[in-house]
């Protein structure tokens, strides 16, 4: 039962029913996360073997504003914060850069 976005609970048994059934999700979505990191950040040798072989420059500042944009977009289409989204992204991007370095040195 909702109301004004705050569940209505019978008893704390129903809430800690919610409550459990919630964290066990969130872990779920966690390991989800972890697992579509690690397929971003493995294709970061692809994209590195590519621009070295095209002879690009390896930090291109224009893709990641368009990535940039386009996270805002969704963020605030999700009604989620942007600028910790933004963050978030940053992290990302600082994750595969380290990656291609690493690449690069291989």
């Amino acid at each position: 039962m909702n109301k004004d976005n705050i569940t209505i609970f019978k008893n704390k048994s129903e809430a800690q029913s919610l409550l459990n059934e919630s964290r066990l999700e969130i872990d779920k979505i966690d390991e989800n996360l972890i697992e579509l990191f690690a397929r971003r950040t493995a294709l970061s040798k692809n994209i590195v073997s590519a621009k070295k072989y095209i002879n690009v420059p390896i930090y291109d500042k224009n893709r990641e504003k368009e990535i940039q944009n386009k996270i805002k977009n969704l963020a605030n289409d999700k009604n989620i914060d942007e600028n910790i989204i933004l963050k978030i992204m940053n992290l990302l991007f600082d994750l595969n850069k380290f990656q291609q370095e690493k690449f690069l040195e291989e």
